[in-house]
């Protein structure tokens, strides 16, 4: 933007720049967009007037004229979900869209979604953060309803990505063995370094996870869905009557395990 920009100011007589694709959500690789001499160029942008003390040159040194809309942090999150609702009815059912995931997502699964994607991009609150691990005081994992991890360490909170969406649950053997899972069957997974997709071979929504050990964990589910992953791969163990939200794990006065669902463990 920086190059376009300047040249655009030099008066070079044509100048190109990628295309941006909302649907795709990603630079398009074979197209341009070529100016030749404008009378106005507009540029809009979320951070376009920001600056920093590193830098020697920014995108708004070339700006004649400069808006910013100061609107109240609330008012911009209501703006921003209503938006997220809008596009669930419209682009996202595109099948080619990047987000059509979003497009099945109940009002209240939207709602927390988009609030939880918002979170996480424009704040450092936990508000939106749902299950929570930890193999110790200083390697603690919690879940998002964006889809990111909080995750806690002796330097303090920081975000992680995860590829995924909404996640309800997560569980551990060991800080580099983690499972999280969430919204259409999705279930990551933690190595120590870098989080990954796993296969589920459903697509119901996934409210927690537990194990005994790295190679017997539990995943649990609407309409009794069960997900036992034994070392390889996640599958179907079983189903019973109603939902199942998660598990209360064994306690230090001998309990089994239970799986915890509507009244009843």
């Amino acid at each position: 933007l920086l190059t376009f920009l300047r040249e655009v100011k030099s008066g070079v007589g044509e100048v190109s720049a990628p295309v941006y694709d909302h649907l795709a959500y990603d630079i398009l690789p074979d197209e341009r967009v070529v100016v030749r001499r404008p009378d106005i160029v507009i540029v809009e942008g979320l951070n376009v007037l920001q600056v920093n003390r590193e830098g020697v040159e920014f995108v708004s040194d070339y700006f004649d004229v400069s808006i910013y809309v100061d609107a109240d942090v609330a008012d911009i999150e209501e703006w921003y979900v209503r938006r997220f609702f809008a596009l669930r009815e419209s682009v996202f059912r595109n099948p080619d869209s990047y987000f059509r995931h979003f497009a099945g997502l109940t009002d209240e699964q939207a709602d927390a979604t988009a609030r939880g994607i918002w979170t996480a991009i424009n704040t450092d609150s936990s508000s939106a953060l749902g299950g929570v691990w930890g193999s110790s005081g200083s390697n603690v994992f919690a879940v998002s309803s964006s889809g990111w991890i909080r995750h806690y360490d002796s330097s303090g909170w920081s975000w992680m990505a995860t590829g995924s969406d909404l996640l309800s649950g997560v569980w551990g053997s060991s800080g580099s063995d983690v499972f999280a899972v969430g919204i259409d069957g999705q279930i990551v997974h933690y190595d120590g370094s870098s989080w990954s997709a796993m296969s589920s071979g459903t697509s119901v929504w996934l409210h927690g996870v537990w194990g005994s050990s790295g190679s017997d964990v539990f995943a649990v589910g609407p309409d009794g869905t069960i997900l036992h992953y034994s070392g390889n791969r996640f599958f179907a163990s079983g189903f019973e009557s109603g939902g199942l939200d998660g598990w209360s794990p064994p306690t230090p006065q001998g309990r089994d395990a239970c799986r915890i669902g509507r009244n009843r463990c």
